[in-house]
């Protein structure tokens, strides 16, 4: 306990001097604003909410983003430390003779450097600042198109995402059935769709949803990792498999994002979906509690529809 407690003092006092600090010390490394993220509590997309920021900061402050993920739940250790690089590709590179810097920043969330925003930005703003630094490589997009070719994925497929096993400290669980109860409530006054991509962390999800809509052609990935058992698969730290449970992750959204609605529960995963294609119609399954609805969800709970499970219908 004493030991945690000394952890926990250290690190807020280095936070605390690297806030203070940190603007005079990137003054010594030129043009470069070099970050690692390191945070083994955020997932993927809560990475990505990081990376919005800092890509924001170096455009206002015309610097050279160098950012880097480098915590475990992702990071596989057949491969590099810096595992935004397995999926994504750097559109602006680090010129040769600047590539040399003094100081690294190393956070753990963007409040780490006083980077509270970009609240104000719009979902395609989001989306231009992304692909203005970073894109998903080559095999991630072959791999998406092929699916969405191979399984009719288009805009008259309905994406529909269920976050369970580890979301309980951020939303309330939403039953599986008050999911169907919703979708059939569409479904009744619903333009003509052609199929329902269905993506989740729990397996159990997957067979549910088939066997509710057994008229209704139901596709989704084969992901490497889903959980059996209630297990986060997304929170285990450093192994061997956190290559392929990332592309997952991705895959998943870019895939969804090839569609005009989407079903989802509270998660930043589907919430990034509406960044990809922010012209998605997307009905609320859940709400994020008030201090968990972060960004990009409070941008799209202003033009999304919610299901009111208690009165069984949309508002």
């Amino acid at each position: 306990m004493l030991t945690q407690n000394l952890n926990n003092l250290i690190l807020h006092l280095r936070l605390k001097i690297q806030k203070r600090y940190w603007s005079v010390l990137q003054q010594f490394n030129g043009s470069v604003f070099p970050v690692d993220i390191y945070n083994p509590k955020l997932g993927f997309f809560a990475h990505m909410n990081v990376a919005v920021r800092l890509l924001r900061f170096a455009e206002e402050n015309s610097l050279s983003p160098q950012i880097r993920f480098t915590s475990p739940n992702y990071r596989d250790p057949r491969l590099g430390n810096n595992w935004l690089h397995y999926h994504f590709a750097e559109n602006l590179s680090v010129p040769a003779s600047r590539r040399l810097i003094s100081f690294r920043f190393i956070i753990n969330t963007h409040r780490s450097l006083n980077l509270s925003y970009p609240d104000d930005l719009s979902l395609q703003e989001t989306r231009d600042l992304i692909f203005r630094h970073l894109e998903p490589i080559p095999e991630i997009t072959s791999n998406v198109e092929r699916f969405c070719q191979e399984n009719n994925i288009s805009s008259s497929t309905i994406a529909v995402h269920y976050r369970g096993t580890d979301k309980s400290l951020e939303a309330d669980r939403l039953d599986y059935e008050q999911v169907f109860i919703a979708l059939e409530t569409y479904f009744q006054t619903a333009p003509t769709f052609s199929n329902i991509f269905v993506a989740s962390d729990e397996e159990q999800f997957i067979t549910a949803i088939r066997k509710r809509f057994t008229a209704i052609p139901i596709v989704s990935l084969d992901d490497f990792s889903r959980s059996r058992d209630g297990t986060p698969v997304h929170q285990s730290g450093l192994k061997e498999g956190n290559l392929e449970m990332g592309k997952d992750a991705l895959k998943n959204v870019l895939v969804m994002a090839r569609c005009s609605t989407i079903f989802r529960t509270s998660s930043l995963l589907s919430s990034w979906v509406s960044v990809f294609n922010p012209a998605i119609h997307v009905f609320l399954l859940s709400k994020a509690y008030r201090n968990c609805n972060w960004f990009p969800e409070r941008v799209i709970e202003k033009q999304a529809s919610f299901w009111d499970s208690d009165c069984q219908r949309f508002l």
